[in-house]
């Protein structure tokens, strides 16, 4: 029966880890390793626990606050009390609960997508319960469970809950079986089911120590791990030691942590020698510290996400082991670490060849950490080594110092040649060997192979050496040409022919030769090109040219025993996949980013062992590479995350802090006007830095269409218009895998004087404009027809007045023609008067004369009677008055109403004075003397009121 126990040990292991059939590189190399230290992610040194959610999200217990990383941004989130961040688990919900001294509680996205702490502590009150630091969290459909060294506690439905008496001492809390597992300071194990904590039967007790990480193997095996005391199996219903060939360094170092990587191999985090990868033999595949990568040999916590890698939380810093990936590093010189040139497997060992020596250690398919660290230098070979070659069972070195023959871990030097290149088999038994100068014949002997002769006939450098399948060597020199070689041993001489741009090559300069199959290809500056013996000319070969195009300028070609190529232009490195069918060979060209600018500059090499290690000479060393496991993992689906939203006018503001409900959705945001130069930052999770990963977007509103591929994780959109935005972005990886585009609404209004209740006022004042203009032309026309009426008006009034200036003329001609008249009429009067008078007065003398004549007498009385009777008639008052009134506007009336006590003989003079007529005219007219004119004059004054001053005259023309 024990003679069946390691069967059935391996037939367990295959049933718990089928994957490892898949998993056959050799663990000589060391994995990448990403060093985060606190000057990158700003926050403390200490990481005590380590989480990932759904998007990929990655969550840090850190000494100041909750650390987020997406990849490639950091973000600290404190806690209301600035404490230490002890446990971290994220919910389903889109919450993340986390434990910190004295406080915890949950993380939750608001509105703005930023994460804001909402505290559970209060919950506490009235429990007379001491928190202390939370260390584990659990989160489960049952609740969300926390625990302190005192107390558990269970979070649901808005209720906290203590699963224990006050007091009780606690060292751990996990998931056993799918059930929630809690160990107390008398290490019984008690698991929650039914809403209460239930004491396990069997086993009641985990005598073994302090429990530190469980990991599940199947339905009814778990492993436990412990602090000081190894680990243990649970198979059935007891616990037992879990062998491994390095107990006593695992107890010694602490395991502090653990966790189950996919492939099956355990990670453990210790406290004092940094990381420990088990495989499925219980062997120490990988055991990784601050020697070989780490910041620091102390890890406090340890994570492994479902999609590769080891995330470490040490005492100083985070690292991330990316223990899955199909590259690794070898450095045979150690601390040195050399420049790599060349490789080979020879026998039970393996050769590194360097710039400060030859290397060699045990090929084997596994490697115990202090075993993988053995290189030991070959003896002999101090200085630069050029090439490897297993030569009918022997291994020849070339050196700089000459040939040497490499026997198990020392060199013999052949002859004293300076610097050998390579070594080309010519016949059986006899070899070619580029030099510096020229080529040296070699010989094998039963020892060995010994130097023969140099041979005469060509002195240029040759390191780029081939055979055809007509036994001709090839010789290429960067800056010369191409050769063909006909080696003549018999006379130690060669027979050369050369070629360059007049045989077809593009150029003298930049050729190289590989041998490729039982041919030689030759590249040049630009094209690949195969030589016709029958035109003595080199021409494009089809099958590469048609792979790489006829411009491509090949730097490395390399075919691998199975039959595919190994490649190297000036932008990448790669394989030509080559498979046989039916129709002939199918070749799949597939570039490897990875390796782009990471072959040995000049002087590339790659060693393909086998489909699971291929070694690749670099600056620094050499990269140990896995095909299998590289082509195998390129089907995973990209996870893309927004980082956040600022805004980047002024200075720099969160809109929107990336995080979403636990459905992803993202809610649109509302931007002012001002708010127009907006920078998105994403990112994608699953790869640590962001190491080939390129974005593309496209903003719709804005552009017509998706943007070129970019390594920026950062896009800047400046002075947007106001309008509706939909921001599209994707990104993928070097394999051309594409995630799921990501999209992001927002809105930018339009400014104040763009709003549409601008819009509205500026309808109104439109219209009120165009209402005001049509006022404005009605009163227009108003004022023109009141001015075209005014200018009537005034032209008519010009015109009436210019007719009654007319007709006042006319009627002051008038006035005047009859004043004129009538002063005609009154000096007439006046003129006859004085006639009367004097014939009056003639007549009284005649009388007295004709005293004694009766009849002359009667006569002359009849005739001075007829005068006075005409006297009478021309003195006739009314008569005067009417006409006079006429011609000076009612003057003697208005002169009668302002004095009514004025006599008739006063208004015939004031008549006769308005006639501006003198004295003695007035005399006459009024039979009187010139004194009486004179006192009537005088009392007219008195009876008008004038003062002495005033003129008599004037005052009568004006009134």
């Amino acid at each position: 029966m024990r003679q069946q126990t390691p069967f059935l040990l391996l037939v367990f292991w295959l049933l718990c880890f089928p994957e490892i059939i898949y998993s056959q590189s050799i663990n000589l190399g060391d994995p990448p390793v990403l060093n985060f230290g606190k000057k990158q992610y700003k926050a403390g040194t200490q990481v005590w626990d380590i989480a990932q959610d759904h998007r990929g999200i990655m969550w840090y217990g850190n000494n100041e606050g909750l650390l987020e990383f997406d990849g490639i941004h950091w973000r600290l989130h404190p806690l209301p009390n600035r404490t230490i961040v002890r446990s971290v688990r994220p919910g389903k919900d889109g919450k993340i609960y986390v434990g910190g001294q004295d406080e915890f509680g949950y993380f939750a996205p608001d509105a703005q997508g930023n994460l804001q702490f909402h505290s559970l502590r209060n919950l506490v009150q009235g429990m007379d319960q001491k928190l202390g630091d939370i260390w584990n969290i659990a989160v489960r459909p049952e609740g969300v469970f926390f625990r302190t060294d005192h107390q558990a506690f269970r979070y649901f439905n808005g209720q906290l809950t203590a699963l224990f008496p006050n007091d009780t001492d606690l060292h751990f809390m996990g998931e056993w079986k799918g059930q929630l597992m809690i160990q107390d300071g008398t290490r019984s194990l008690y698991v929650f089911e039914q809403d209460h904590l239930r004491k396990l039967d069997n086993p009641g007790q985990f005598s073994a120590g302090t429990i530190s990480g469980i990991i599940p193997l199947g339905p009814d095996s778990i492993l436990v791990t412990t602090i000081k005391n190894g680990i243990f199996l649970f198979a059935g219903h007891q616990f037992t030691p879990w062998k491994t060939q390095d107990d006593e360094f695992l107890k010694q170092n602490i395991i502090f942590c653990a966790g189950k990587q996919k492939d099956g191999n355990l990670a453990l985090g210790t406290s004092l020698n940094g990381l420990v990868i088990l495989d499925k033999q219980r062997r120490i595949f990988r055991l990784i510290n601050k020697k070989n990568g780490l910041q620091n040999n102390t890890i406090l916590s340890l994570f492994i996400p479902e999609r590769g890698g080891i995330w470490l939380g040490l005492d100083n810093g985070i690292d991330f082991v990316d223990a899955s990936s199909p590259f690794s590093t070898v450095f045979p010189d150690g601390e040195l670490q050399g420049t790599g040139y060349t490789a080979q497997v020879f026998g039970d060992q393996i050769y590194f060849g360097t710039n400060t020596g030859l290397y060699t250690n045990r090929w084997a398919h596994y490697y115990t950490p202090t075993l993988r660290k053995a290189f030991d230098k070959v003896l002999n070979s101090e200085g630069q080594v050029w090439s490897l070659t297993n030569l009918n069972g022997h291994l020849l070195m070339g050196h700089h110092e000459g040939p040497f023959e490499v026997r198990s871990e020392s060199a013999q030097k052949l002859a004293n040649i300076q610097g050998i290149w390579k070594y080309v088999i010519h016949t059986p038994g006899l070899a070619l060997a580029g030099h510096y100068n020229g080529i040296a014949l070699f010989e094998q002997v039963a020892s060995g192979w010994k130097f023969r002769s140099y041979l005469k006939g060509l002195k240029e450098s040759s390191r780029l050496l081939a055979k055809d399948k007509n036994n001709f060597l090839w010789m290429a020199h960067p800056y010369r040409g191409v050769f063909r070689i006909k080696a003549i041993p018999e006379s130690d001489s060669l027979l050369v022919d050369f070629f360059d741009n007049r045989h077809g090559l593009p150029s003298a300069q930049g050729n190289h030769l590989y041998q490729v199959g039982s041919g030689v290809i030759f590249t040049g500056q630009t094209g690949i090109y195969t030589y016709v013996p029958e035109t003595n000319k080199f021409v494009p070969e089809p099958d590469f040219t048609a792979v790489f195009g006829p411009n491509v300028h090949i730097r490395y070609l390399l075919e691998a025993p199975n039959g595919d190529v190994w490649y190297a232009t000036d932008t990448e490195t790669g394989l030509l996949r080559v498979q046989n069918s039916t129709l002939g060979k199918k070749v799949t060209k597939i570039p490897i980013p990875e390796l782009n600018d990471k072959l040995t500059v000049g002087f590339p090499f790659i060693l393909p062992v086998d489909e699971h290690n291929v070694f690749i000479a670099s600056d620094h060393g050499f990269i140990q590479f896995n095909p299998s496991l590289y082509f195998s993992g390129q089907d995973t689906v990209l996870r893309l995350v927004l980082h956040d939203i600022r805004l980047k006018n002024g200075p720099d503001s969160v809109l929107y802090g990336g995080h979403s409900g636990p459905d992803g959705h993202f809610t649109p945001i509302k931007l002012s006007a001002n708010q127009n130069t907006l920078m998105f930052s994403f990112a994608v999770p699953d790869v640590p830095g962001g190491e080939f990963i390129q974005y593309t977007h496209f903003l719709e509103g804005s552009a017509e269409g998706w943007s070129d591929w970019t390594a920026e994780t950062d896009m800047v959109f400046h002075n947007l218009p106001p309008g509706q935005y939909t921001f599209h972005f994707k990104a993928r990886n070097q394999h051309g895998k594409e995630s799921a585009v990501q999209s992001f609404q927002f809105h930018i209004a339009p400014p104040w004087y763009a709003s549409p209740w601008a819009y509205l006022v500026y309808l109104l004042l439109a219209v009120g404009l165009f209402i005001g203009i049509i006022q404005r032309q009605q009163q227009k026309f108003a004022r023109e027809k009141r001015g075209l009426v005014n200018l009537h008006e005034e032209q008519t009034k010009v015109s009436k007045e210019a007719i009654n200036r007319l007709e006042n003329e006319k009627l002051e001609a008038e006035v005047r023609h009859k004043n004129q008249e009538l002063a005609s009429a009154t000096l007439h009067i006046v003129q006859k008067s004085e006639i009367l008078n004097a014939i009056h007065e003639e007549l009284e003398k005649l009388k007295q004369s004709a005293a004694g004549s009766v009849k002359l007498e009667k006569e002359i009385h009849q005739i001075i009677k007829m005068l006075e009777q005409d006297a009478r008639t021309d003195a006739d008052w009314e008569q005067f008055s009417h006409h006079f009134d006429q011609v000076h506007s009612d003057f003697l009336k208005r002169l009668s109403e302002a004095h009514a006590h004025l006599s008739p003989n006063d208004y015939k003079l004031c008549a006769y004075l308005r006639l501006n007529l003198s004295s003695k005219e007035i005399a006459a007219l009024m039979n009187i003397s010139l004194r009486g004119v004179e006192s009537s004059r005088y009392r007219l004054r008195k009876r008008l009121g004038l003062d002495t001053e005033d003129n008599l005259t004037d005052y009568l023309m004006r009134f």
